[in-house]
């Protein structure tokens, strides 16, 4: 039984168009290096990011007026394989996707409309507050992480903030943060205990430009990782909270749940892609990697959690666009792709050895350095906002990842 996707010759005719545009933008020199994807160059990762949006190629599967293509089942998936053949899947951003996704509910209001067109543009950039594994892991609809340092005061027609939080996005600077906070003096059942006692979690859109907002530079394993914003006296406007009081919290947690995928994913991952071409063409002793019998294996499992990986995502797309609801499936699939990402770390340092622990600025370095770029990713997932003090904030200064301000302090 052939378990194959058959595109039809119209999709692989937009297949074509596609990879042609891609390639005239990566040869024309207007897009982010290709060695390294996560290194956004302002002014190369914005052009793209807006030539993307303009043909409606960010978000595909939105319709013309809300700023996609309107594609068809089998379109965003081309485009999702031709992004991910060049190292620019990341272009997709899920969390920005996550931001139109919610506020959908309250596209009556024009501003709200206009603002979801300019997102899948391209022409309008969000940070959201960062909410890692873990805490999605041990929170629920109804109880947001304890760990949410932001509050939030009634004053007037203003909110007032004050605090601080992890941001992740995909800009080097974002045009509104897509922020939680607990509003001060409120008391919710539902939304948990709060540092002092209870408290109501609510969302909010702020303009990242609205004085008092300050974003530190702090050190990072990846270039792309999350930022820490602080908040002091930050007013923001009532017409800019997202939903009703007291549901902030299971707004953002419904979003990052279901959040917005492709009917169906690419075919394979770059990533196993890139250690099978490895071990077709590196020798060891005289004889390629890939003729000895336990390398073969290795590499044969990576092939098969990356195929798994993939029937898991299929499935809840399947799912979502049968009208079915989905409940653990999501995160069935995410623990699979996590537990399968640290798994292919390690086989990549059996299979690859102490080469794959060389940078892209070591010339030995094999395929551009993307094995030492996943071996910090990986550290970096299980530690995502690297906070000071960390191991991964620490590994990060002493290797020189990323500039910043000043030693971390380690904590016991």
């Amino acid at each position: 039984m052939d378990f194959t996707y058959h595109y039809s010759q119209t999709q692989e005719t937009f297949r074509a168009e596609v990879a042609a545009w891609l390639d005239a933008q990566l040869s024309s020199g207007n897009s982010p290096a290709v060695d390294v994807p996560q290194t956004k160059d302002r002014p190369s990762f914005l052009d793209l990011r807006r030539a993307l949006g303009g043909k409606g190629w960010l978000a595909p599967s939105e319709p013309v007026a809300h700023g996609g293509m309107g594609a068809s089942q089998g379109e965003d998936v081309i485009l999702a394989e031709e992004l991910d053949r060049r190292g620019l899947g990341w272009l997709q951003d899920r969390g920005t996707g996550f931001l139109t996704l919610a506020i959908h509910a309250w596209a009556s209001q024009p501003r709200l409309t206009d603002l979801i067109a300019d997102i899948n543009r391209g022409r309008v950039s969000i940070w959201h507050t960062c909410i890692t594994p873990q805490e999605m892991d041990a929170a629920s609809e109804e109880r947001p992480p304890g760990c949410l340092d932001i509050t939030a005061s009634e004053d007037g027609d203003d909110y007032v903030l004050n605090g601080h939080a992890w941001f992740a996005g995909p800009a080097p600077t974002p045009d509104y943060l897509w922020t939680l906070a607990h509003l001060d003096g409120e008391v919710s059942g539902d939304d948990g205990p709060g540092e002092d006692g209870p408290s109501t979690t609510i969302s909010l859109l702020v303009p990242a430009g609205s004085k008092g907002i300050a974003s530190r530079d702090s050190w990072r394993l990846v270039e792309d990782g999350p930022r820490q914003v602080g908040f002091d006296q930050v007013r923001v406007p009532r017409s800019l909270l997202l939903g009703p009081k007291g549901e902030g919290w299971a707004l953002m947690h419904s979003a990052l749940n279901a959040g917005p995928e492709t009917a169906a994913p690419p075919t394979l991952g770059p990533a196993v892609v890139r250690l099978q071409e490895y071990a077709d063409t590196a020798t060891r002793n005289g004889a390629l990697l890939i003729e000895d019998l336990v390398i073969q294996q290795m590499v044969m499992d990576a092939y098969i959690e990356g195929r798994v990986a993939r029937l898991f995502k299929t499935r809840d797309a399947w799912m979502r666009a049968s009208g079915q609801k989905t409940t653990y499936q999501p995160a069935q699939t995410r623990m699979w792709q996590k537990r399968a990402a640290r798994r292919y770390s390690q086989t990549v340092r059996q299979v690859v050895g102490v080469y794959a622990l060389l940078d892209k600025k070591d010339p030995r370095a094999p395929a551009q350095g993307e094995f030492e770029l996943q071996q910090r990713k990986i550290i970096a997932s299980i530690d995502p906002t690297g906070v000071s003090g960390s191991d991964a904030d620490m590994i990060a200064w002493h290797l020189g990842m990323t500039k910043g301000h000043e030693k971390p302090t380690a904590q016991s």
